[in-house]
């Protein structure tokens, strides 16, 4: 991506803060992911990151993400890597600026920033 826009591309990168914690649990699964202690029952409502398809959903979840994003800003200069996303445009240009303003309005509109 960055090799095509060109020598002095502008990049930005921004990491979604406590990335699986996002992501809620169906209630009907929470039978799944309790555990006992004593006479109590924790039960984990959002996404763990320790089994083994926690990192299949995130990623689904961070392609919806990046398409809403590309969609939103009508550009296409953005890469991501589960919670990490990383964004370029042109030298001089607004693109760059543009891709991450467009990704914390989205990210705020869906209350995960």
């Amino acid at each position: 991506m960055t090799h095509n826009l060109g020598q002095s591309a502008l990049i930005a990168k921004r990491d979604l803060k406590s990335a699986y914690r996002i992501l809620p649990i169906r209630t009907e699964d929470f039978q799944l992911l309790g555990i006992k202690v004593d006479e109590s029952i924790c039960i984990d409502k959002f996404l763990p990151m320790r089994y083994r398809q926690s990192a299949n959903l995130f990623e689904k979840f961070s392609t919806c993400l990046h398409d809403l994003v590309v969609k939103r800003a009508r550009a296409d200069n953005v890469a991501h890597v589960l919670d990490d996303f990383l964004f370029a445009g042109k030298q001089k240009s607004d693109i760059c600026f543009s891709l991450v303003s467009c990704m914390e309005q989205t990210c705020r509109e869906l209350g995960i920033l």
